[in-house]
């Protein structure tokens, strides 16, 4: 049975000899974690820290910055900070990641990653705050999973984050095949019975990426 999934992005499923039938619609945290170490190399940053909180995603991205470092024989210029995951609204504990805050602070260091999903950074955000982080002495630099729509108040001018775009080999394919698309290929009254998208968890209206219309089809590189 084919999979196909619009959020995984764990390396691990870019093996297609133990994933056979596994596809996806967004680029592995492989791509994002080697775009952070060439951040590092290109902007000449002799050290940073890396907040990463300790689940799949974040300890991906995470391994995979220490990997290219090493690699380059240059592991000092990466230092991690883990914080334990706390999922669920009103569970995260705010003196958790605080004594890492602090040992970053005492560290002296101006550039920080913060790779993790939304709903941790949104807890660890106002504990940097708190402490002093965000007052304009350390450039913090998010992944794609923290956007400054995240937190608008608290991460002000100057905050950036990593947007990650895979194009590979079939994309030329792929973008024939969608602009012959129209609408009633996905929404009309059979296809939406069929693949229960008044169902979806979350509406298409608030997809990401927008609503779809005629003109998304004709123009996908715009999508």
């Amino acid at each position: 049975i084919t999979q196909v999934s619009w959020g995984s992005t764990s390396p691990t499923f870019s093996n297609k000899d133990t994933y056979p039938y596994f596809l996806r619609t967004i680029p592995p945290d492989s791509l994002q974690g080697h775009a952070m170490w060439r951040f590092i190399e290109y902007a000449l940053i002799p050290s940073i820290g890396f907040f990463y909180s300790r689940e799949p995603y974040g300890e991906g991205l995470f391994s995979t910055v220490i990997d290219r470092s090493v690699s380059a024989e240059q592991s000092f210029r990466v230092i991690g900070y883990g914080v334990r995951y706390m999922p669920g609204n009103g569970n995260y504990d705010p003196d958790e990641p605080r004594p890492n805050i602090r040992l970053l602070k005492r560290q002296g260091l101006r550039v920080v990653f913060v790779a993790m999903t939304a709903v941790q950074a949104k807890g660890l955000l106002p504990v940097m705050k708190e402490e002093g982080i965000l007052d304009g002495s350390v450039q913090l630099v998010g992944s794609e999973a923290v956007p400054q729509t995240v937190y608008p108040s608290l991460l002000g001018p100057g905050y950036v984050s990593f947007s990650p775009i895979n194009r590979g080999a079939l994309w030329p394919r792929f973008r024939d095949m969608f602009s012959r698309m129209t609408m009633d290929d996905v929404f009309s009254d059979a296809n939406r019975a069929r693949y229960k998208i008044d169902a979806f968890s979350v509406p298409i209206s608030r997809a990401a990426g927008g609503n779809l219309t005629e003109a998304s089809f004709a123009a996908p590189d715009a999508l």
